[in-house]
């Protein structure tokens, strides 16, 4: 939109300054996940689930930056969405006609078709006790224990104080 401004004094000379202004409408409200059909599991074997939720009249629905629902009159959504092996970090947003996006509906599910893999590297020799452990594991909903201690999870990282006795020890 060009807006123009005129001014005119009184001996009748004028200037003219315009300006160009951006209209853009604000954003779709962000869609809702897991609130129509089937909720979508946390934890699965399959290689595919359906997701659905709502949004705006007029909204398009992308996963990950990729378009999954085309933008049409209706106020539910579903989609069908691929998952490999491991956690599925899935944001999902609603884009109207001029392209503003909403903010992201964010879920993760996990497929677990293989048992965890596990990783840490504990001390050849140390004098803590308890020694302080630190690893991975591939799955974020997996409980790792260490000779019979919980670790502490974050994502896919863990920690955990293990008790020693005096000599060799098996972890």
């Amino acid at each position: 939109n060009t807006l123009t401004a005129t001014a005119t004094d009184p001996a009748g000379n004028s200037r003219s300054t315009s300006v160009t202004v951006t209209y853009q409408s604000m954003p779709p409200p962000r869609p809702t996940v897991g609130t129509i059909g089937t909720p979508p599991p946390a934890v699965t074997t399959a290689s595919s689930v359906t997701v659905g939720g709502t949004k705006v009249a007029g909204a398009s629905i992308w996963l990950n930056g990729t378009q999954v629902v085309t933008a049409d009159n209706n106020t539910t959504w579903s989609a069908t969405v691929s998952l490999i092996e491991g956690d599925n970090d899935l944001a999902f947003i609603a884009k109207d006609s001029a392209g503003a996006s909403s903010a992201a509906a964010t879920i993760n599910i996990i497929r677990d078709t293989l048992p965890p893999v596990v990783t840490f590297t504990p001390p050849t020799k140390t004098n803590f006790n308890p020694v302080p452990l630190t690893g991975s594991v591939d799955d974020s909903g997996t409980v790792v224990t260490i000779n019979g201690i919980t670790a502490a999870r974050n994502r896919r990282t863990f920690d955990v104080a293990v008790p020693l006795t005096l000599g060799s020890n098996t972890l």
